[in-house]
């Protein structure tokens, strides 16, 4: 069984997100202006994460070194920057502003609103981040608060858990992740290869529902039931995708209703360490794990490799690493740190390398064995003529050696290989047992036919008037 496990942002979609919604103003327009990790290169590009760029750009500000002019002309200065921590699910900046010093915190919905004071979240924002996250609409979230009692060493004495609490809810930025347009088509071809398709995000599962939904891993007539937390008791909460409460999915109403499984990367720990009898049943019908952090990655990666199944790794962040090592194939989709780690890197950057280097892989495999077949078939069948001429006291001339050896035998041996892949894949992929029936079948079949003929040639000329055996 083979599958391959695609990260969204990036891959699945376009590196590029469209912003959406009306121009921010306010205290969301100065957290957008703030909230990042951008540089400018020499020649004045501006350098670093493509959200970010997005994001950046939308305010009109401009960067000078530490410093960010706002589009009417108060500067900030850049104090301190906590990068995004993949596990926190946050990134915050401190910044000083108006002769007062605030700390920025922009992340996911979920971990925003855990750092904020509970009278300043909308209370219907659950609700607007549900809603969102099922129309594919990629969010970030913003909170504040002025910061007194600065210390006078800022750079190393401020704790990153002492700033980012106690905040205070400014907005949400919604962008819209758009599909590749190659990614139906790559999903559909990679299905009737017998490829199962899976989807690993950092993003809400809803989301990456809303995106699998849109490039055919998700069948419309297929039902969704979403592992969506863990309750206070340890118990996963499961629901539908319309957020009613659902039973815990079993064998039985997974085949029978057409049912796969979205979890979080949450509840996916949980089910490992709960160690659930039925989990090595169900884990096939996971195909989507949201709110993942690269450690999840790496943890559902090797679940799969762990219960014998090839695993592939597509990704294009630093938060794919892990899982790109992990898997039996690694393909970075990018020129980042992913593409240190991954055997594989697309240098155009697009989807389509999956299908690629399957298909490759299946060509190398099945030259490799054609060529192990053909050396082993190749001296089985001369040893057979050997016995046959030792028998007669008769022997090959000079001329039948150098061509049987020389140039039939290398000829055979180096065109091989040559083969190339098909253009589709095929449903079956190549055998890789060297002592497997199909490959014992495949020289055993030549030699036994190799073997029948000779012996009727043999007869046939011994049945001739005019042919004397010396023996």
């Amino acid at each position: 069984m083979e599958r391959v496990f695609f990260d969204k942002t990036g891959t699945l979609t376009k590196q590029g997100l469209d912003f959406t919604g009306e121009k921010p103003s306010g205290e969301l327009a100065l957290a957008m202006s703030v909230c990042h990790n951008l540089t400018v290169s020499k020649n004045g590009n501006i350098i670093g994460n493509a959200v970010d760029r997005n994001m950046f750009a939308e305010t009109g500000a401009t960067i000078s070194g530490n410093t960010i002019e706002l589009t009417y002309g108060v500067k900030v200065n850049v104090l301190k920057i906590f990068d995004f921590d993949h596990h926190r699910m946050t990134q915050s900046v401190i910044v000083e502003y108006d002769e007062k010093t605030f700390i920025f915190v922009k992340g996911g919905g979920e971990s925003i609103k855990k750092l904020c004071r509970t009278n300043t979240v909308p209370q219907d924002f659950d609700k607007t981040l549900e809603n969102c996250a099922k129309k594919g609409i990629y969010q970030i979230s913003f909170a504040c608060k002025e910061l007194v009692d600065v210390p006078k060493n800022l750079t190393s004495s401020i704790h990153r858990d002492t700033v980012e609490s106690d905040l205070k809810f400014i907005g949400v930025v919604d962008f819209k992740n758009k599909l590749r347009d190659q990614t139906p088509a790559v999903i559909v071809e990679l299905e009737k290869g017998s490829v199962q398709n899976a989807m690993i995000t950092g993003d809400n599962t809803l989301t990456g529902i809303c995106i699998a939904r849109e490039a055919n891993m998700i069948k419309s007539d297929e039902r969704i039931i979403f592992g969506k937390s863990i309750d206070s008791a340890g118990s996963i909460i499961w629901v539908d995708e319309e957020g009613d409460v659902s039973s815990r999915p079993t064998i039985e109403s997974i085949k029978e209703d057409n049912v796969i499984i979205a979890v979080t990367g949450e509840v996916y720990r949980s089910i490992i360490e709960n160690v659930e009898t039925d989990f090595t049943d169900l884990v096939e019908y996971i195909r989507i794990v949201g709110r993942a952090t690269p450690r999840d990655k790496v943890l559902v990666v090797d679940t799969f490799v762990n219960l014998g199944i090839t695993c592939c790794m597509v990704g294009d962040g630093g938060n794919d690493c892990g899982a790109l090592k992990a898997a039996h194939i690694g393909i970075a989709l990018s020129d980042s740190e992913a593409s240190i780690v991954a055997p594989f890197t697309s240098l155009d950057k697009d989807i389509t390398a999956v299908v690629e280097v399957l298909k490759e892989g299946r060509c190398a495999l099945a030259n490799a064995l054609a060529s192990y077949k053909y050396m082993i078939m190749y001296g089985m069948v001369e040893t057979i003529n050997q016995i046959v001429a030792a028998y007669y006291s008769v022997t090959f001339a000079d001329w039948s050696w150098v061509f049987m050896d020389g140039i039939w035998m290398l000829s055979m041996a180096f065109t091989l290989p040559l083969s190339k892949a098909q253009k589709i894949l095929s449903p079956t992929r190549p055998t890789s047992s060297l002592l497997g029936p199909h490959t014992l079948a495949s020289v055993l079949g030549v030699l036994i036919l190799n073997f029948t003929f000779t012996c009727i040639a043999l007869a046939v000329l011994n049945g001739q008037p005019w042919y004397d055996c010396r023996r």
